[in-house]
C-alpha cells in the first residue's frame, strides 16, 4: 500500500510539473508573440508605400497576431478546465477561426514564396506585381479559407461539456480532411519548395557568373 501510495504520489507531481510546464510555454508564446508581431505590425503600418511583400508579411503579422490574442488563451483555457467552458455558440467561432488563421497563413507563406521566387527570376520584367494585386491576394486568403471552414462549422455541437463534430455520413469527414489537407497543406508546400527551389538555383548560378567574372 505504502509503495502503492508513493507510486501515485509521484505520477501526480510529474502531472503537475508537465501542466506548469505547459502553462508556462503557452504564456511564453502569448507574450512575445503579442509584442513581437505588434512591434512588426506598427512597424509595417508607418511605411508610406509598401511594397507588395511588405503587405504579404503584413498579412502573415496580422494572423499571427490574431492566433496569439485568440487561439492560445481559447487553447489554455480549454487545458485548463478539462472540458469546453465557452458555451454553444463559441462551440460553432473557436476551432473554425483556429483552422481559418491557420489556412491563411499557409496562404500568405505559399503567397511571398511566389513573389520572391519571381523577384528573383524575373527581376528587370514587367510589368511588376503592383501592391494592389497583393491586397487583392490578402483578401481572397481569408475569403477563401472562410467559405472551405463553413461546412466544418455547421457540424460542430456542444455535447455535454464537448465541443464535437457531428457528420451526417462517415465518408463526408474523410472527403473533407483529405481536401483541406491537399488544399491547405500538400499543394502548397509542393508551391513553396518548388519556388524556393527555383530561387536557390538561379542566385547560385548567378554567383557562379559573378566569380567566373572576377
Amino acid at each position: 500500500n505504502n509503495y502503492d501510495n508513493v507510486s501515485v504520489s509521484s505520477s501526480l507531481t510529474q502531472y503537475s510539473a508537465i501542466r506548469i510546464i505547459q502553462i508556462l510555454l503557452y504564456f511564453i508564446m502569448f507574450f512575445f508573440g503579442i509584442a513581437a508581431n505588434s512591434m512588426l505590425f506598427h512597424t509595417l503600418l508607418s511605411h508610406n508605400n509598401p511594397r507588395v511583400g511588405e503587405y504579404l508579411i503584413l498579412n502573415l503579422a496580422v494572423t499571427d497576431l490574431a492566433t496569439c490574442a485568440v487561439s492560445i488563451p481559447f487553447d489554455l483555457a480549454e487545458r485548463l478546465a478539462g472540458e469546453f467552458p465557452f458555451g454553444s455558440i463559441m462551440c460553432y467561432v473557436v476551432y473554425p477561426l483556429q483552422t481559418v488563421l491557420m489556412a491563411v497563413s499557409v496562404i500568405t507563406l505559399l503567397s511571398m514564396s511566389l513573389e520572391r521566387r519571381r523577384v528573383i527570376m524575373e527581376p528587370f520584367v514587367r510589368p511588376r506585381v503592383l501592391p494592389k494585386t497583393a491586397k487583392v491576394a490578402i483578401l481572397v486568403s481569408w475569403i477563401a479559407p472562410t467559405l472551405v471552414i463553413i461546412p466544418y462549422a455547421l457540424v460542430l455541437r456542444l455535447d455535454g461539456k464537448n465541443c464535437l463534430e457531428k457528420w451526417s455520413e462517415s465518408w463526408h469527414v474523410q472527403v473533407f480532411t483529405l481536401t483541406n489537407f491537399n488544399v491547405f497543406f500538400v499543394i502548397p508546400i509542393a508551391v513553396i519548395a518548388t519556388s524556393y527551389i527555383m530561387a536557390g538555383r538561379k542566385v547560385r548560378k548567378e554567383f557562379q557568373n559573378l566569380d567566373e567574372m572576377l
